[in-house]
C-alpha cells in the first residue's frame, strides 16, 4: 500500500467514526469496503503501528506548540550503581527499534563503551496545528550501564590489529642454486589413527624422532634441495566413520579432525625446519586408504607455505610424479598399481626426463616393508614404513617388517650415492 493511502486510512481509523471504508475504498479504486480494510490491517501489522485500542493505551496524541515542537519532556536521570536512565522522544525504523546498537545511538550513548540493562518503546501519536498532519515517533525509555573491562569493543580490536606484530613462519628466500646434493625423504604408510594390535604407538614420538635422526644425518652435506614426499596413507582412514577411500571400515583411535590436525602440525614443523636448510619441494601422492584427507593435507600446506620462496608444494591430482635429479629420473607412486603396470608407467609418462637420464627409480610404499626390483633399466624400490602392527595384518600373519623410514642422498653428477633408514626403537 502507497503511504499517501496508508496515512489517509490511518487517520481515519484513528479519528473517524462511522462507516469510512467504502468511501476510501471508492476513492483509491479498491473493489469494496473489506478489501482495502484488509490491505490495511496488513500494512499497519506490517509497520509495528498498534490497533486503535493500543493507541489508547500505549500511545499518546498531543499538541504541538506554536513553533511545531512536540511539547514532551526529555529525562535523564544517573542512578547509584553507575547506570542511566533516559527516557526520549525518537523517530526509529521498525529495524532501528530492534537494533541495540542503534538504540544507544538515538539516546546518545556510544555502543563501544554502554550496553542495554533494559529499553520500553512506545508508539507516540502527535497531530499538528492547523490540519498539518500526524507526526509518528517512539516515547523510548533506556537504562544503559558501561560495560565492564572484560568486554571487547570495535575500537579494542582496532587497537589490537595495530598494534600486532604477526609470526607467519616465512622465511626470505636465501638459498643459492648450485650443484650441492638433492636429498629425498618419504614418510611411507604412516596410518595415522590406526589402532596397534600390541601395545601403545605414538605417532607423534616417532615422526619427531625420525626428523631428528634426518636433521642429524643432514649436518656437514652440502644439500641445495629436498624432496619431502607423503607417500600415501597419511591417515588411516579417509572419512569420519572410520572408512577409507572405497569405504572399508578400519580400525581408529582418533578423530578425522584430530588426525588432521596433527599430521598438519607434524608436516608443518618438520617442512618449516628443512626449509632453513634448503629449498624444499612436498609432492602430494595419495594412498588408497586417503585420497581426500592427502589432497587436503598438502592443500593446507600449501596455504601454509604460499610466501615462503624456500618451499614449493605440488598439489596436482595426478597419483604419480616423476622428477629429474641430475642424471637420474626418480617416480614416486603409492603402490597400489598393478603389477604389470608398476614399473613402466615412469618411461611411458616421462618420456622426455627419460631420454634426458642415465638412470631411472620408481619408489613405492603400500606394502609396509622393503623390497627392490630392477627390470628394463629401471629399479622399483617398495619403501617401509614406520606404522606398527594393527590387528588386520596380525591375523593375516604380516608380521616382521622393520619400522623404518627411508631417505635417498643424490649427487647431480654420479647419482644415487647414499641411502639412509631411520628406524623405530623398539
Amino acid at each position: 500500500m502507497e503511504d499517501k493511502i496508508f496515512e489517509e486510512c490511518l487517520d481515519y481509523y484513528i479519528n473517524s467514526k462511522g462507516a469510512y471504508w467504502k468511501p476510501l475504498a471508492e476513492k483509491h479504486g479498491f473493489p469494496n469496503a473489506e478489501s482495502i480494510r484488509c490491505k490495511f490491517k496488513d500494512e499497519r501489522i506490517k509497520r509495528g503501528i498498534p490497533s486503535k485500542t493500543g493507541f489508547e493505551t500505549s500511545s499518546k496524541r498531543e499538541i504541538l506548540d506554536e513553533d511545531g515542537e512536540i511539547k514532551y519532556s526529555e529525562k535523564e536521570e544517573i542512578k547509584s550503581d553507575g547506570s542511566v536512565y533516559s527516557d526520549k522522544l525518537i523517530r526509529m525504523s521498525e529495524e532501528e527499534k530492534r537494533s541495540p546498537t542503534r538504540l544507544l545511538e538515538l539516546h546518545g550513548f556510544d555502543p563501544d563503551l554502554w550496553e542495554i540493562v533494559s529499553c520500553t518503546n512506545n508508539l507516540w501519536h502527535a497531530m499538528r496545528k492547523n490540519d498539518l498532519g500526524r507526526l509518528l515517533q517512539y516515547q523510548s525509555k533506556l537504562t544503559a550501564k558501561p560495560k565492564s573491562g572484560n568486554k571487547i569493543t570495535f575500537s579494542d580490536i582496532d587497537k589490537f590489529f595495530n598494534n600486532y606484530t604477526y609470526k607467519t613462519g616465512i622465511f626470505p628466500k636465501k638459498h643459492k642454486k648450485n650443484n650441492g646434493k638433492v636429498l629425498e625423504i618419504d614418510i611411507a604408510d604412516m596410518h595415522n589413527g590406526k589402532v596397534p594390535f600390541l601395545g601403545d604407538d605414538t605417532v607423534q614420538e616417532n615422526f619427531y624422532y625420525t626428523m631428528s635422526e634426518i636433521l642429524q644425518k643432514i649436518e656437514g652435506k652440502n644439500i641445495s634441495k629436498i624432496y619431502f614426499n607423503p607417500m600415501g596413507d597419511t591417515s588411516n582412514f579417509d572419512h569420519v566413520n572410520g572408512s577409507t577411500t572405497s569405504g572399508t571400515i578400519v580400525s581408529q583411535n582418533k578423530s578425522l579432525q584430530t588426525v588432521f590436525d596433527e599430521t598438519t602440525d607434524m608436516f608443518i614443523n618438520a617442512i618449516t625446519k628443512l626449509s632453513e636448510i634448503a629449498d624444499v619441494e612436498v609432492l602430494h601422492i595419495p594412498g588408497n586408504h586417503d585420497v581426500g584427507f592427502s589432497y587436503y593435507l598438502v592443500k593446507s600446506l600449501e596455504m601454509y607455505f604460499r610466501k615462503n620462496d624456500n618451499v614449493s608444494i605440488d598439489t596436482d591430482h595426478r597419483p604419480r610424479k616423476f622428477r629429474k635429479i641430475g642424471k637420474t629420473l626418480i617416480g614416486w607412486n603409492h603402490g597400489n598399481i598393478s603389477k604389470a603396470n608398476s614399473i613402466q608407467w615412469l618411461q611411458v609418462e616421462a618420456r622426455e626426463e627419460w631420454g634426458q637420464t642415465e638412470s631411472s627409480e620408481i619408489h613405492s610404499a603400500h606394502i609396509h616393508s622393503q623390497m627392490t626390483i630392477e627390470k628394463g633399466g629401471t629399479i622399483l624400490r617398495h619403501l617401509p614404513s614406520m606404522t606398527p602392527t594393527d590387528q588386520w595384518h596380525y591375523e593375516k600373519g604380516y608380521v616382521g617388517a622393520v619400522r623404518s623410514t627411508c631417505c635417498f642422498l643424490y649427487d647431480l653428477e654420479k647419482g644415487l650415492e647414499e641411502q639412509w633408514f631411520i628406524n623405530i626403537p623398539n
